[in-house]
């Protein structure tokens, strides 16, 4: 554990698992650094988060979700694309292939707020959710960003 400029707080995936399960099991909300890039374009790397906890609301598809990765048992945060009696399934919005699968023990929140340089991102969080955790289910979500990205590189060579 070591505290880097500006006052954060580095921890081992370890340290960062325990810290969020133990905050939240409290019911307190954490607020932590997203860390790669599984959920871009909403959640980019460096972004800031808020992790609520699940209280008495069953996770429904297209939430984001926070939860124990059963392979690496790291804290992760992905989108749940379907779920079967107490099996979930997750993927990153920016994630062509892998599918996570855990169980209803491994989830400890839920993904409330996302800043980036001090802005609320709402894309992905609202009603919107739903459509993108059913197209997360196979590559349908991918290939529509790879378009959204083709269609802004087209628009910005125009402007210019």
């Amino acid at each position: 554990m070591e505290i880097q400029n500006g006052g954060e707080l580095c921890l081992s995936k370890d340290a960062l698992r325990e810290l969020a399960s133990t905050v939240l099991h409290q019911n307190v909300p954490f607020r932590i650094r997203a860390n790669g890039s599984s959920m871009s374009p909403m959640i980019k790397n460096g972004d800031i988060i808020v992790i609520s906890p699940l209280r008495d609301r069953k996770p429904i598809c297209g939430d984001v979700l926070a939860f124990v990765d059963p392979v690496n048992q790291a804290l992760t945060v992905h989108r749940l694309i379907k779920n079967e009696g107490n099996c979930y399934f997750f993927r990153g919005d920016n994630s062509n292939g892998n599918v996570e699968i855990t169980f209803a023990d491994q989830l400890i929140g839920r993904l409330i707020n996302v800043e980036r340089n001090g802005v609320p991102v709402h894309l992905g969080l609202g009603p919107e959710r739903i459509l993108i955790g059913r197209l997360n289910r196979g590559r349908g979500f991918s290939l529509f960003i790879k378009l959204l990205r083709k269609i802004y590189r087209v628009l910005q060579k125009g402007i210019r």
